[in-house]
């Protein structure tokens, strides 16, 4: 009988353990989640093009200018960023750049300009290919 209850009080004290370990790691992934920068919450967003797309557009050459004055690509927050020449964001990259080799992360720090489309796709296939 007293063996019964010692089982038994130690069986409790388990759940108890377990169930307050069980919350410290909800209550400290919540709070990690929290403080989170906004530029740590970097949504993606995919654009998915049609066979369609690609046949009605006019093919890309490599001496097109860029419409925009030319583009930026140089690392935001621990990715590869794509810029308008005045400094406003345009795309992300899912490539974090401490995967590239040291002579990518310089350029890349530095920003890398670009002017026209064809070497935006070709640099952009380079670092997510």
């Amino acid at each position: 009988m007293k063996r019964n209850r010692i089982l038994a009080i130690t069986w409790l004290y388990a759940l108890i353990i377990l169930s307050i370990l069980i919350f410290s790691v909800s209550v400290l992934t919540l709070s990690l989640r929290r403080s989170r920068s906004p530029e740590e919450r970097i949504e993606t967003t995919y654009v998915y093009v049609t066979q369609e797309d690609v046949q009605t557009e006019a093919p890309v050459t490599d001496t097109e200018p860029a419409e925009e004055e030319g583009w930026i690509m140089q690392t935001y927050s621990e990715r590869i960023g794509i810029f308008k020449q005045d400094g406003t964001l345009l795309h992300v990259l899912d490539t974090y750049v401490k995967t590239l080799p040291e002579a990518d992360r310089i350029l890349l720090g530095e920003g890398i300009h670009i002017q026209t489309k064809a070497e935006l796709y070709a640099l952009i296939e380079d670092y997510t290919g």
